[in-house]
């Protein structure tokens, strides 16, 4: 009996120890990975969403196109440019109009919807349009990238 108690209490130890070890490893790994996106977060984080693309019922010679911009960032996004493209393919192999547009600045942990107008006349079936992040002053990740 003396022998079978002091079996357990070995077991409960090592069960414990091993619980510990887990729980401590976890906890490192948990917090270096915090730490990589407390230092992404110093900067401007940016995703553009499109949203719709098409021709302008009011001009027919225009295109509209709408999206929301994102800022994740623990910092504001300075001089923002983005580029809507007019293309024959869902790849943008094949690019048939680019306008690029700068939008300003949008500030940290933040969003706002933007609507932009490309001159051009042709009948929009068959062709694919997109926006995207072309530029941005200083250091910034584009999430598209991530995504």
């Amino acid at each position: 009996m003396k022998t079978m108690n002091i079996l357990w209490i070995g077991l409960l130890v090592l069960s414990v120890g091993v619980i510990f070890f887990m729980v401590g490893v976890n906890l490192t790994e948990n917090k270096v990975i915090y730490e990589n996106i407390e230092v992404e977060k110093q900067q401007p984080m940016i995703l553009v969403e499109l949203l719709e693309w098409g021709e302008n019922i009011n001009d027919n010679e225009e295109l509209i196109f709408s999206y929301y911009l994102y800022n994740f960032g623990d910092t504001e996004a300075k001089n923002i440019t983005v580029s809507c493209e007019l293309s024959l393919d869902s790849e943008q192999e094949h690019i048939v109009w680019e306008e690029d547009y700068n939008l300003g600045n949008l500030g940290s942990n933040s969003n706002k919807y933007y609507e932009s107008y490309m001159k051009y006349y042709s009948d929009s079936k068959g062709y694919y349009g997109s926006c995207e992040l072309k530029s941005i002053d200083g250091d910034y990740i584009n999430l598209k990238d991530r995504i």
